[in-house]
């Protein structure tokens, strides 16, 4: 048993040494996010990330991800520190997260998006989840709608 335990745990840290450095920052501001709620009391760690979607473009890079959490026996209030252990009938939460950072400064943040549940993602996903996210892939970008008028001058 400890020897399967053993091989999940480097397969998990091996996943995790994959993803990009855009991904790793995605997962902190999204871990972030979700410690932000006021209805969350417990401090949740990373079980696992799943369908990473990383476009770039002109405007910045686009970061798509389900996030599945896991709660500890530790409060949110205190440090995240590594003896937190996870709480065997805690909640787990299931979070799709969507984040646009700016191509001038991979830090810069120019929309972010996130809905967790309980249930699967699956079961729960909305139209209106997925426009959210689409929303946020188009953040920075300029975006001419039907039926607007621009008057410019013109030189003499």
């Amino acid at each position: 048993m400890k020897g399967v335990l053993a091989l999940v745990l480097s397969l998990a840290a091996l996943a995790a040494a994959s993803r990009s450095a855009l991904q790793e920052q995605a997962v902190e501001l999204a871990l972030a996010d979700f410690h932000s709620r006021g209805h969350i009391h417990w401090l949740f760690k990373e079980k696992s990330v799943e369908g990473v979607v990383e476009s770039v473009q002109s405007t910045g890079t686009f970061i798509r991800l389900h996030l599945n959490l896991v709660p500890t026996t530790c409060r949110k209030q205190q440090e995240r520190k590594h003896h937190c252990s996870v709480r065997p009938n805690g909640r787990k939460r299931n979070c799709l997260f969507c984040v646009k950072f700016g191509s001038t400064s991979p830090s810069e943040v120019l929309d972010k998006y996130m809905h967790c549940s309980v249930e699967p993602l699956a079961k729960v996903l909305s139209p209106k989840d997925e426009q959210e996210c689409q929303g946020v892939e188009q953040a920075g970008e300029v975006v001419y709608l039907p039926g607007r008028f621009a008057f410019l001058s013109q030189p003499d």
